[in-house]
């Protein structure tokens, strides 16, 4: 039976919670026992709320740990929590054993940012990961091996980003990065030109990657229930890294026999490239191609095998020189570098100095500029004159190069500064500065937990994006917003959003999250290319540029109408302020809501509900006006409509577009039913509002021809300088994550008007009441007829609400007792027509409504005889 291989052994970690989780009392729905891992999904309401995975090992890291005097985490008695030692032992000693074994070994992690991967491959501190504790065992079992054997150690390090290896182990790497081959020969994959270097000793390591067949996968899981969604995805990833076959094959290596093979290759080789005809493996169908296509695919052939001579070269260099001469010469390479490190180290005790930040806390602290002499220039290497400290990439004022400053000298005393500063506190310092409230998260909900660790996560992000719009001057800016619920088209959370604008016309489009992660990525290339000499970057089409998007309506604003008064049968009629997602005042939208009969038309002004649980189980209908709107900005000229939608309806209702006017009138009306009212519908008119999208037109139009003339850099710097003096001038408190509901204070306005409406109806019954008691008392005696007064007065109680009906039943148990007692002769009846007070139902009344109900009190009661 042919061998099917090895699968990839799987294991996964759930991490202890940050200091932000723990800020904001987060829960876990990670659960281990065993092998077994289970995820909780905390938002479900399905009897199936959890879901569950088996892996080689599942390790508890989360809690039950102690930290010991040396500052090592131990688990505490009886309890599952997983060390790093305990993970080395599963994991990084079969790695080694293997390696041992002649076996290529790989152990790589997989998982979110921030889920632990660092913490689990190299460790922090004390607490040493898989690869040091590796190095360290590696050495040791050298040291303690057989004198008749000898080993050979190199190692490499390598980036990938944006499509292209660089190799850190060099200070200059070509244009367009280290080209990644296939030697047919070998049957694997290899970098050309990476640098190996020899090492003798784990000091001389700072990173180990390797790539092979003994396969390990170690997936980081972040426990907190903010994260369910990006937790299952590693889950469900590590399941199916299961199903993955290696077939291992141990590495030999005969000298004779490899020497002779790389030179019987090369002559072959030479040969087909002298000859022009392709190798074997390289045979391909010529026909249906172009002469320019054959010719460029000549040319590749060409190339791939120039790149084996070279690569079969260098391994007869590497086969000729003896390991010894090799060490030797790395060693003294490996000194050099040492002692400069040492002398930087001395050096931080006695000058002032910048040290790096980065979103890997591995990667923090490596990069320190001095500061010497009385002033320190800061620039890139073209810059003139030459700065003292030269930054190379992006934004070099950006968050592309984040450094804390520390003088030995003259140490901060400053009490409110938190003791560690590191990337993410530096980030949350930025998300403030820019006007986002990063305070606790105590009180917010998950989705408006995951909006301000998203912000914390894309706005370094932004900042490359703006950078690079800069370098290559696209005219485009770009920054980070928060759109609530209420202001988005069938919204259910606040988003993370980001807005790029067109600097020279002001044209603005908003991206989802995920569309502007695609776009970066483009951006990245496009800018890799343009520092690799790439003329076409500047000629290629605005259809692949990532910086160009078609235009398309923008969102100018939002209002809410509150529909309080529809439960009372009463109408809303108001001018609202138009606010865009930072509360900008951007115009004033007049809204009409009035209840109707089914075909539109209006009610009898005498209809009211004293008691909106009247209204159930009884159709209602109500009509919903946009009259007009005021809009602030000139620009929004070319074209203005609004879009709504009414309780739980699924299609938004659009008004016409109107151009030419700041002022536009739609005059558009919709007429909504309710078959039969519920309880719903009720809480609906109690709490809850129509939301009015204000939409404008954008049209490509052409650039104002001052900002032609400048650069992008120039024109976000302006616009910089302008929103400050906006912002000192307007004082425009924090964007918080917590408000993705209406305005309170519109609610407020919304529920005093109706008050006031109330009020206002129920003293036009009083006074038609007053009036109908004093044409009675008016009468002669003998046409004062009980029937007819008693219809009177029922058509204008019943027209108003239960109060006012109660006493209508009052009055004709008066009416039938009188005529009981006097047998239909002509009586006396006392008829106290009280005034209504507006039942504010315990609310404060307004001014102008305590004075109304003053004068409601002063009025006399009607005697009817």
């Amino acid at each position: 039976m042919a061998d099917k291989g090895e699968s990839v052994k799987v294991a996964v970690r759930v991490r202890p919670f940050n200091q932000r989780e723990n800020d904001r009392a987060a829960k876990c729905i990670i659960e281990m026992q065993g092998t077994s891992t289970k995820i909780t999904n905390p938002d479900t309401s399905d009897f199936v709320s959890f879901l569950q995975f088996s892996f080689d090992y599942s390790y508890w890291s989360h809690d039950g740990f102690t930290e010991s005097a040396d500052g090592i985490l131990e688990g505490k008695p009886g309890s599952k929590y997983a060390s790093q030692q305990i993970v080395f032992d599963d994991l990084g000693q079969g790695v080694l054993d293997n390696a041992f074994k002649g076996f290529n070994c790989s152990l790589f992690a997989y998982g979110q940012t921030g889920s632990g991967k660092s913490y689990s491959m190299v460790g922090y501190g004390k607490n040493r990961g898989i690869v040091p504790i590796t190095c360290d065992e590696l050495f040791n079992a050298m040291a303690k091996g057989k004198s008749d054997i000898k080993y050979q150690i190199t190692f490499s390090m390598l980036e990938i980003y944006n499509e292209q290896v660089r190799d850190l182990l060099q200070k200059v790497t070509p244009k367009g990065g280290l080209q990644v081959r296939q030697n047919p020969k070998l049957g694997l994959f290899y970098v050309q030109d990476l640098r190996k270097v020899a090492v003798g000793s784990y000091k001389e390591i700072e990173k180990r990657i390797a790539e092979g067949s003994k396969t390990v996968m170690i997936a980081a899981l972040s426990p907190a229930d903010i994260n369910y969604d990006e937790t299952l995805g590693t889950l469900r990833y590590a399941d199916r890294a299961k199903k993955i076959k290696n077939k291992a094959v141990i590495n030999e290596n005969p000298l004779d026999k490899l020497i002779r093979e790389l030179r019987e290759e090369n002559e072959k080789l030479k040969k087909a490239l002298s000859s022009g005809s392709a190798l074997p493996t390289e045979q391909v169908t010529m026909s249906g191609l172009t002469a320019e296509e054959r010719e460029e695919m000549r040319k590749q052939m060409e190339e791939e095998i120039r790149a084996q001579l070279m690569a079969n070269m260098e391994a007869l260099e590497e086969s000729g020189s003896s390991w010894e001469e090799k060490a030797a010469r790395d060693h003294a390479e490996f000194d050099a570098e040492n002692k400069a490190v040492v002398m930087t180290e001395a050096r931080k005790n006695k000058e002032p100095y910048f040290m790096n930040l980065n979103v890997d806390p591995l990667l923090s602290g490596l990069v320190v500029h001095f500061l010497g002499g009385s002033q320190t220039t800061i620039g890139r290497k073209d810059a003139e004159p030459t700065p003292t400290v030269i930054l190379s990439g992006l934004s070099i004022a950006g968050s592309n190069h984040m450094y804390i400053f520390k003088n030995p000298l003259k140490p901060c005393k400053d009490r409110k500064l938190a003791e560690t500063i590191d990337w993410e506190f530096a980030q949350t310092e930025i998300a403030q500065a820019k006007g986002f409230a990063t305070g606790g998260m105590a009180g917010l909900s998950k989705d408006q937990q995951r909006a301000q660790e998203q912000v914390l996560e894309i706005l370094p992000l932004v900042s490359e994006a703006n950078a690079i719009s800069e370098e290559l001057n696209k005219h485009k800016g770009f920054e980070v917003v928060l759109i609530s619920a209420a202001a988005q088209e069938g919204g259910k959370e606040t988003k993370v959003m980001v807005k790029m604008k067109n600097l020279l016309n002001g044209n603005t489009w908003l991206w989802e999250r995920g569309k502007f992660m695609n776009r970066r990525y483009l951006m990245q290339d496009l800018y890799q290319r343009w520092l690799d000499g790439d003329e076409d970057v500047n000629k290629i089409p605005k259809e692949e540029d990532p910086f160009w998007e078609p235009t398309e309506d923008v969102m100018i604003g939002s209002c809410n109408a509150f529909l309080q008064s529809l439960g009372y049968a009463l109408d809303f009629d108001d001018g609202l302020a138009v606010t865009d997602y930072k509360g900008t005042d951007e115009g004033t939208m007049y809204i009409n809501i009035t209840p109707c009969t089914q075909t539109g038309k209006p009610i009898d002004e005498d209809m009211f509900v004293d008691d909106p649980f009247e209204l159930l189980g009884k159709p209602f209908h109500f009509k919903v006006n946009v009259k007009s709107c005021d809009v602030n900005k000139a620009r929004y000229s070319k074209g203005l409509f609004v879009k709504y939608r009414v309780h739980d309806q699924d299609d938004y209702t659009q008004t016409k577009t109107l151009s030419g006017s700041l002022s536009p009138e739609w005059n558009h009306s919709k007429v909504v039913s309710f078959p039969s009212m519920t309880k719903d519908h009720l809480e609906y008119f109690d709490s809850g509002c129509i939301t009015f999208l204000l939409y404008g037109v954008q049209e490509d139009t052409m650039p104002d021809s001052n900002l032609s003339k400048m650069s992008t850099k120039e024109i976000r710097e302006m616009e910089s300088i302008q929103s400050k003096a906006n912002n000192m001038k307007l004082r425009r408190k924090d964007t918080q994550f917590g408000l993705d509901t209406p305005s309170d204070l519109t609610q407020i306005k919304a529920e005093y008007v109706l008050l006031q409406k109330k009020f206002d109806r129920l003293e036009r019954k009083e006074r038609r009441l007053q009036d109908i008691c004093k044409d009675w008392e008016n009468k002669p005696v003998e046409q004062q007829q009980y029937e007819p007064f008693f219809r009177a007065v029922s058509a204008v109680a019943y027209s108003t609400g239960t109060k006012l009906k109660t006493r209508v039943h009052l009055i004709n148990r008066i009416l039938q007792g009188h005529k009981s007692v006097q047998g239909g002769a002509a009586g006396v009846a006392s008829v106290n027509v009280m005034q209504q007070t507006n039942n504010t139902n315990g609310k404060t009344k307004s001014p102008k409504a305590n004075k109304k109900q003053d004068k409601a009190e002063n009025s006399k009661t009607c005697l009817v005889m």
